[in-house]
Parts: structure tokens; sequence; C-alpha cells
């Protein structure tokens, strides 16, 4: 019986593999995680369609159809997207800001993620530009595309028909806003919409990616909302605090959480991801559509307001922004200067 399904299983990934020129011919877009699948390598693309297959292996029959139907959909939503756009700017912050880590062992590939309200709220102080370019939901993404490439790379030196995946250990640092302050959107809020988002697009459009989540207490109310499968949850395990991860990793952890290896910045591989290939800059797609958790770049933008911090001791201007889809403000003259001016001009 298993000898069977591992014959489907090998059918299934060679009948993929002719259909993907009517896919990417559908789908208008070719890239996926950094991989060509028009033009690169047979190894890389198998493992792309490897974790489609496996995320809808559940009914054999349907196995091929839904992960056809699948790859169709993260094609699509990359075209649009474009998520590796804000890749090179958004790895720096990641890891100088310590957000977001990967390490790797012989068989075994972590992501580190810290949630520190406080690093976030401050980051368009230090990170001005990338800023104003992309969103908070943008820098999300690129953390996915990041364990993505590590991934990759990681299965493409594997031996045999072994399959990689990662684990993720999620941190939760939260700052205390004065109740008072509390006014408007939240710091908090901004970021709960990003963690939906990636939520979100990690199961539909990055499957077969984690086989291990644990959460770090203390999150407060950051899981009450969010849409995560019962698949996912069944991998999740809740910690109390950081050094119970040993019990699950083993020892060898950073001592940041209780263990007795080399500290995360001395191990993190993604300075070093061969997988990366930056998109060069381009617009995006001209069809109008929101991002995954239906929020705009102006609604999950870094801007700090009230509420979210106190403020610099030299209470810097404000920044004007506007919607990119409106445009910036015209200027609106003083009606009795206006007057003046066009009594002036009629002279």
């Amino acid at each position: 019986m298993a000898e069977s399904l591992e014959l489907s299983a090998h059918g299934d990934v060679a009948k993929l593999l002719e259909k993907l020129p009517s896919l990417i011919s559908d789908a208008h877009h070719s890239e996926i995680w950094g991989i060509q699948l028009d033009g690169d390598d047979d190894k890389r693309k198998e493992i792309v369609i490897k974790k489609f297959l496996e995320q809808h292996s559940i009914i054999p029959s349907i196995s091929l159809a839904r992960a056809s139907a699948s790859l169709q959909s993260a094609l699509k939503w990359r075209r649009i997207v474009q998520p590796r756009s804000a890749l090179t700017g958004s790895r720096e912050i990641l890891t100088k800001s310590g957000l977001q880590h990967i390490t790797r062992t012989e068989d075994r590939l972590i992501m580190w993620v810290v949630i520190d309200e406080k690093t976030i709220r401050d980051l368009p102080a230090t990170y001005e530009g990338f800023v104003q370019k992309y969103g908070l939901a943008d820098l999300g993404t690129a953390a996915l595309e990041n364990v993505a490439s590590a991934l990759i790379d990681a299965n493409c030196e594997l031996y045999g028909e072994s399959s990689l995946q990662a684990a993720c250990v999620v941190q939760f640092k939260l700052y205390s806003v004065p109740p008072g302050r509390r006014i408007g959107i939240s710091l908090r809020d901004r970021v709960r919409d990003m963690l939906s988002g990636v939520v979100t697009e990690l199961q539909k459009y990055y499957p077969g990616f984690l086989d291990r989540a644990y959460l770090i207490q203390h999150f407060d109310d950051y899981l009450d909302s969010l849409e995560i499968s019962e698949s996912l949850l069944k991998k999740t395990t809740i910690l109390q605090s950081a050094g119970d991860l040993v019990d699950y990793l083993g020892p060898d952890v950073p001592p940041e959480f209780g263990g007795t290896g080399m500290p995360l910045c001395n191990r993190d591989i993604m300075r070093n991801i061969c997988g990366e290939r930056d998109e060069p800059p381009t617009a995006r797609d001209p069809l109008e559509i929101k991002r995954t958790n239906d929020k705009t770049k102006e609604d999950t933008v870094f801007g700090v307001q009230e509420n979210d911090s106190v403020s610099n001791a030299e209470n810097p201007e404000p920044e004007l922004t506007w919607s990119e889809t409106i445009g910036p403000p015209t200027i609106i003259l003083d009606p009795y200067r206006s007057e003046e001016c066009t009594r002036a001009l009629s002279r």
C-alpha cells in the first residue's frame, strides 16, 4: 500500500511538471519563492511542486487537481502583490532589529520571530525611506520570503526524497501604553493586522513550510481573532516562558531561550541565503486589489500615532502622508487672498 502511494506521488510530480507551462500562462507569472518555474533547474521546481502536493495529499484522487489550483492561485497572488519587491530593505530591518532570525542544524531549520512592540514602534525613526515606500504588511511578507529561500536552499542540499520543513518560535515582547494615550488605531492593532495577513498568506501561498510552531507567553489578545486553521493549531505549542523551549528543541537552543548554544546573532543564516534573487523594482499589477488581510498600505503603515508611544524628546514635525490612489493633496488658497490675486491678474 505504501509503495503504491509513493508511486502515485511520483506520478503526480511528473504530471504537475507537465502542467507548469499552462499554469504559468494562465497566471501570467512564473516566479515563486525566488524560483523561476519556466527556467530554473528541475530540482528546485520539484521542491515547489512537492510542497503543494503534500499540502493537498489527504484525498489522493483529487490531490493533483487541488495542488494545481493552489499553485496557480499562488502565482496570481505573487504577480499582483510582488512579495519580493521589499526583500532587500526588509531583510536588513529584520536582522538588525532582531525581529527575525533563521538558524539551521543538519536536520532542522528554525525561524525565530520576536514581536517586539517597542522595536516596531521605533522603526520609522531608523528606516524612514523603507517606511515611506512600504508598509508593515510588506515586512511580514518579506519574513515569509526569507524562510522560503532558506528552505529551498536546505532542501536542495538534501539527498534522497526527504523534505525539510521549518519550526517557528514566536516570542512576544509587549509594550505598555498608558490608557490616556489610546487615541485612534493603536500600535497593537496594526501589528495584529500584520500577523493576520502573514498567517493567512502562510497557509495559502507557502504550503508545507512549518512542521511545528512554539508561541511564548505573554501574548495577551494577539491570537484571539487570528484565523488559524485547525491543522496549523495542531502543530502549535504554547510555552509559559522562553526557557521551556529546551524541553522541545533540546539544549542547543540559544541562551536567549534557556539553552547552551550560540547566540542567535552568531547563528543567523539570513545574510547568507543563496536563494536570494531580488526582483528589480516593478510597478504593482494594474488590477486594484487589496492584500490578503483586506488592509491597504495606508492602513498598515508604520506611522506612529499619539497612542503608540511617548513622543521623542525633540518632538519632530508630523510627517505628511496621503493615499497613493487619490494622490498628493492640492493646495487650497485662502479665499480672500485668492480674490486679491484674481483682481491683480485681471488688471
